[in-house]
């Protein structure tokens, strides 16, 4: 819901400067390879106190107006949350919450009737989610939330508990977090999710050792988040940040590691051996090795240069 989320708080920076947007539907909301959020065009936009010529009247689309839109009564920030709302529950049952063969008859339902409510359509979406998509498509603007602020508050009070009772990354959260990461950059999608079939996500509390001297494995690992110290007999050498790698020594039949690894703080690491990697496609390896390879020169050479 992170999409919503960025989406709640641009309507919400919109309206504090008298700005209704009144087309927010999913082709005007674009996710950048950054994964930011970006709302687009305002070409019917509804700006208060502006001297400049706007689209008056009833405009828009059928299936994402509020009812108060279809009505051609005055609107304000409640009908884009509205609007918000209707994105939401298509993103969240993959359907729209009113559907019809006649304008006509879409828009009576938009007026008079209910949505189905989610859960029906796909049991397994949180009550709490649920609740915060059907408030949002109240009838009544009244019974609404009063602004994006107040919504990306409650999406974000309703992920935090259900990250709490599932605190685990699903799988689109855990590919969008890759897709962000420094190391897999020069990543096709499909390379990506190669990677993460055949990888395993770890955590490691402060202090914690990852390696010791002396182990002899074929371990590859990414730094998702957090940072890792390296230190040898008892010296710390440097550091890797979050889209940094380590386990060179697993390029090296029979070679020892020779440092310690061990987490500053709270981390999450992506595990890959040689053995798992060799079971992804050879264009995944190549791409994997190149990119690996690369990012140890670079903290070689950095080293060198701190020297």
């Amino acid at each position: 819901m992170q999409i919503v989320y960025k989406c709640a708080k641009a309507l919400h920076y919109a309206h504090s400067r008298g700005v209704v947007h009144r087309d927010v539907k999913p082709s005007n909301i674009l996710l950048t390879q950054d994964g930011d959020v970006r709302l687009v065009d305002f070409g019917i936009a509804l700006v208060s106190d502006s001297e400049i010529s706007r689209l008056e009247g009833v405009a828009g689309s059928p299936a994402y107006m509020s009812p108060e839109q279809v009505q051609g009564h005055p609107l304000d920030a409640r009908s884009d949350l509205y609007s918000l709302g209707a994105v939401m529950y298509e993103m969240l049952c993959g359907q729209r919450p009113f559907r019809a063969g006649a304008l006509g008859k879409l828009l009576r339902q938009v007026v008079q009737s209910n949505p189905e409510p989610l859960r029906d359509v796909r049991p397994e979406i949180p009550e709490e989610l649920e609740a915060i998509v059907m408030r949002a498509l109240q009838k009544d603007p009244e019974q609404r939330y009063r602004n994006g602020a107040e919504l990306a508050a409650e999406l974000t009070r309703v992920h935090q508990k259900v990250r709490a009772v599932q605190p685990k990354f699903d799988e689109e959260e855990r590919f969008a977090v890759l897709r962000k990461l420094r190391f897999f950059h020069d990543f096709s999608h499909a390379e990506i999710r190669e990677v993460m079939r055949a990888a395993a996500w770890v955590d490691h509390s402060a202090g914690e050792p990852i390696l010791r001297p002396g182990d002899l494995d074929d371990r590859f690992y990414v730094v998702v988040s957090g940072r890792v110290r390296l230190s040898r007999d008892g010296e710390p050498v440097g550091s890797i940040e979050t889209g940094g790698c380590f386990g060179e020594a697993a390029y090296g039949e029979g070679s020892r590691r020779d440092a310690v690894i061990t987490a500053e703080g709270p981390v999450t690491l992506l595990k890959l051996t040689a053995t798992l990697l060799e079971q992804t496609s050879i264009a995944c390896q190549l791409r994997f090795n190149k990119v690996f390879l690369r990012e140890l020169i670079e903290r070689l050479q950095r080293g060198k240069k701190s020297e």
